[in-house]
């Protein structure tokens, strides 16, 4: 867990997988357990206020923006009046908006070296399949990408999920889903079927699968779209 101070009105706190888990709370949890979150948010404010300057503010908000390993946590402090209650909001979100940039074009560069790599290794898997005399076949696995949380959401809703694997990762901005389907349950047809489903609300994704568990972050594996749609009906 790393800390710093913004400013003097606010901490941002990197909480990583490992401590996520050390402390038996999920990026599930945090996005849908409002007593769960509270009491977690405040443990971590006793450890890291280390000069208790926000222990016994009575306003304090929390901000979380997930990362790629974990999330970061932006404590700040309340204010006595609405308009500077606004004003330091806007600040904060002004200083997580300079950080986010610096984060995105970080992030812009490796996603451009990423897509090279999968563009190169998808015109092989062209040229390969072309040389085969094999018929044409159904994939049993596809790589979703999802630009907002909210098409996951909808997609969720509506998926006929009974014979799918659904695992969800966040990863540079966006929303994995990588969905495998049970071939000895389903016919080509039907596979089909759902593919051409999931490809309304989302694109299909040039990066494998396990490229996007390794760099990704976990947020719900194997029935994702049912524990989504669970926490936000």
């Amino acid at each position: 867990m790393e800390m710093e101070y913004i400013n003097e009105n606010t901490i941002r706190v990197f909480i990583d997988t490992d401590d996520l888990i050390e402390r038996g709370i999920s990026f599930m949890d945090i996005m849908s357990n409002q007593n769960e979150v509270e009491h977690f948010f405040m443990s971590i404010l006793e450890e890291v206020d280390v000069s208790q300057k926000f222990q016994h503010t009575e306003a304090i908000t929390f901000q979380v923006m997930p990362k790629r390993n974990g999330i970061d946590l932006y404590i700040s402090k309340g204010f006595g009046d609405d308009n500077e209650e606004d004003s330091a909001f806007q600040q904060l979100m002004e200083t997580i908006g300079e950080l986010e940039d610096e984060d995105k074009e970080n992030a812009n560069e490796r996603q451009n070296v990423l897509d090279d790599l999968a563009n190169q290794e998808a015109d092989k898997k062209k040229k390969a399949a072309s040389a085969e005399s094999e018929e044409p076949h159904v994939p049993r696995e596809i790589t979703l990408v999802f630009r907002i949380f909210e098409d996951f959401l909808a997609f969720a809703r509506d998926f006929k999920d009974e014979f799918a694997q659904v695992d969800l990762y966040v990863y540079n901005e966006s929303y994995f889903a990588l969905i495998k389907f049970e071939a000895n349950e389903l016919t080509d047809d039907e596979i089909e079927d759902l593919i051409s489903f999931a490809e309304e609300y989302a694109e299909v994704s040039a990066l494998n699968a396990g490229l996007v568990r390794e760099r990704g972050h976990e947020i719900a594996r194997g029935n994702a779209s049912v524990q989504i749609r669970r926490a936000f009906g």
